[in-house]
């Protein structure tokens, strides 16, 4: 089971335009402007932080 953890490990991360996975402290500036009042103009998006 590992080893199919790490192959498919291998795999995402070719796929990946970024080189590497991304850091919840990196997401943590969205969510937090999400969050807050700032985007009260902002409705009806999907917003995608996934490095790409």
């Amino acid at each position: 089971m590992d080893q199919i953890k790490a192959g498919m490990g291998r795999i995402q991360a070719g796929l990946a335009l970024y080189p590497r996975k991304g850091k919840p402290e990196e997401i943590a500036g969205l969510a937090l402007f999400l969050a807050s009042d700032e985007p009260s103009f902002v409705n009806g998006i999907v917003v995608t932080a996934d490095g790409g």
